[in-house]
């Protein structure tokens, strides 16, 4: 059912007005304490925000923002969601990733959905938001770690090979790209125990797990093109087995 928030505050009229209006304060106390940016665009101006829409855009007062136009808030590089009005937008089924600009300047990483509002034949949106620009920073900050690690294992000389508990490797370093004679690509997926030759024999059986794997891969192993290297076992960490 489209809805009004105004509407649902302050519409009142029919033989049932108490309790429609009782209705409607309810809604409007609900929709206030949510934690989530709600916004009613009208005719593509601002006609209420929410407290917590007005915390995410650092305004003082509700009137800081009523009567502007509702693009003001959108970030340049995420105008074209409202090239056509807000049809577009409207026809999405799932939020979509955009970047408020606060009042301060600075700027919201936002997950959006726009939802049609029927308020007496006005032209009506509903915008509800969420604010992830934590989970975003806490995201690049992963990314960030990943490189950093990736860069001082790719530096090291001994060569570092991860291992899963299937006994496949996971990831490998330059160092041990350039033991092993093949790429990262390469050695990716393949059973550790072709890496290690014999020491498959040396178990017993033919797909033996990480720990094992590894515990007997002590000694030489052959590079991709049959030459023998030195490989030594290094233990467990994460979860994961280097060798």
């Amino acid at each position: 059912m489209q809805v009004s928030v105004r509407k649902l505050a302050h519409d009142g009229r029919g033989p049932k007005k108490a309790s429609v209006r009782e209705d409607g304060d309810r809604y409007r106390r609900l929709v206030e304490r949510l934690p989530n940016f709600i916004c009613e665009v009208r005719a593509g101006r601002i006609a209420y925000v929410n407290p917590a829409g007005l915390g995410l855009l650092r305004a003082e007062t509700e009137s800081a923002l009523l009567g502007r136009p509702f693009a003001d808030l959108i970030s340049p590089e995420f105008a074209l969601i409202l090239d056509d009005g807000m049809a577009d937008w409207l026809a999405e089924s799932a939020p979509l990733p955009l970047r408020f600009r606060r009042l301060d300047g600075s700027f919201a990483d936002v997950e959006a959905k726009a939802v049609a509002a029927d308020n007496d034949g006005d032209e009506s949106v509903i915008v509800i938001a969420r604010d992830i620009s934590n989970l975003k920073h806490a995201a690049l900050a992963v990314v960030d770690q990943e490189s950093f690690l990736h860069a001082i294992l790719d530096n090291l000389a001994e060569g570092i090979v991860t291992v899963a508990e299937d006994g496949c490797v996971l990831t490998a370093n330059a160092a041990a790209c350039r033991m092993f004679r093949a790429s990262a690509e390469d050695l990716a997926g393949l059973p550790f125990v072709e890496l290690v030759g014999s020491a498959a024999d040396r178990l017993g059986h033919a797909r033996p797990c990480a720990p094992a794997m590894i515990a007997a891969s002590q000694g030489t192993a052959p590079r991709r093109d049959g030459t023998p290297v030195r490989v030594e076992p290094a233990g467990r960490s994460a979860g994961r087995w280097v060798g």
